[in-house]
């Protein structure tokens, strides 16, 4: 398990494994505090002499937190943002997802489709769809295929959305993080698991959302009883669990 920093995104890097001991989140802009997420110490560093360059990066938008065993990190970059599309090739992550939803507006959201559209696949590139309406069917098959079926699902409560999405990708194999945010995703939890785990490779708890829709305080005392039930969950399926982010930086 691990918290985040400053970012809204949800750090993913337990997919590839547990934590690192100095994991690192990054805020390159005040005003857009969604689009580096979560990237290990090494990746930080690389990550730091690009983002400098684009004049966009202080020692405020820095958080570093202290805890957890090495693993690979992962960045978080809004689809629509072409001055860090265009250094990915830069950054070194492990894994790079290219976000479609909470980063990128409404308004946005058919530019940041064909902007990620037009980025050659690579085999730890993920992208984060919203299901929401904003995509058409055939949108969202295109993305499938085009990311080989590596999608993170945002906000999942049940089967239906897993269902629409395996009908979208017809035989490509689906490789899923999943993120559970809502008090209807957490109840539905268990036939999630049991219908798909085969499909899912990571699961995230988004506990900050999760916890303004129950209408308690995000504390470690009101979340830890869930997190709990959700890591007994993973663990019985053999999925990585993901952990949600954390914004107290006092601690």
């Amino acid at each position: 398990m691990f918290p985040a920093t400053i970012a809204t995104s949800l750090d993913l890097s337990t997919a590839a494994g547990s934590l690192h001991p100095q994991r690192v989140q990054i805020c390159p802009e005040a005003d857009d505090p969604s689009v580096l997420g979560g990237i290990g110490l090494q990746a930080f560093k690389a990550a730091l002499g690009v983002l400098q360059n684009t004049g966009g990066l202080t020692e405020h938008h820095i958080g570093v937190i202290t805890e957890g065993a090495l693993v690979p990190g992962t960045v978080f970059i809004p689809g629509d943002k072409d001055k860090f599309l265009s250094k990915i090739n830069e950054v070194n992550a492990d894994y790079i997802v290219f976000d479609l939803e909470d980063a990128v507006s409404e308004n946005n959201k058919c530019e940041a489709l064909n902007k990620v559209l037009a980025i050659p696949f690579k085999s730890n590139y993920y992208v984060r769809i919203p299901f929401n309406n904003s995509y058409t069917t055939t949108q969202i098959t295109t993305l499938i295929t085009h990311f080989n079926g590596n999608i993170v699902v945002p906000k999942l409560e049940n089967t239906d959305t897993l269902d629409f999405i395996t009908n979208c990708a017809n035989q490509t194999k689906l490789n899923l993080i999943v993120l559970i945010e809502t008090p209807l995703g957490y109840i539905n939890l268990l036939d999630i698991l049991k219908k798909y785990a085969n499909n899912i490779v990571g699961l995230g708890f988004g506990t900050h959302d999760f916890c303004s829709l129950m209408g308690i305080k995000h504390t470690h005392e009101n979340i830890i009883q869930y997190k709990r039930d959700i890591i007994l969950k993973t663990k019985a399926f053999n999925i990585k669990f993901i952990d949600g982010v954390d914004l107290d930086l006092q601690d």
